[in-house]
């Protein structure tokens, strides 16, 4: 609750922890042995994308992110495809999961070296 920020007496914010996302604190092993070479490619162009010192803006970034699973030409049906498997993909590699926040906002905003660290396959 950002409301509880403005109170000058409070010095915490209790989250509800369905909102709460925690990085994994090793590689995930077991998904990064089922990924494919089309998985890999676009993580590791996030990854060298993560890397640098200076990120684009939200929406360059978020355009960028959904852009880069789809080969060139592809259909929209099998973009969407790509994309929902990149996804899963880092989340599962990130997370631990198959889903969690708004991916481009959260890569803004997490430690870039322990994202780095569990992206690297």
């Amino acid at each position: 609750d950002t409301n509880a920020l403005k109170s000058e007496t409070r010095r915490y914010v209790k989250l509800q922890e369905d909102y709460a996302f925690h990085l994994l604190d090793a590689p995930n092993a077991k998904l990064i042995a089922r990924l494919s070479i089309t998985d890999l490619k676009p993580i590791r162009a996030l990854r060298k994308m993560l890397l640098r010192k200076v990120l684009p803006p939200l929406d360059e970034f978020n355009t960028w992110l959904y852009a880069l699973p789809a080969e060139p030409g592809a259909t929209q049906g099998k973009r969407k495809e790509a994309q929902l498997r990149f996804f899963q993909n880092l989340y599962g590699l990130l997370l631990g999961e198959a889903s969690g926040p708004r991916l481009a906002q959260f890569l803004l905003e997490v430690d870039r070296e322990k994202a780095c660290e569990l992206l690297d396959v």
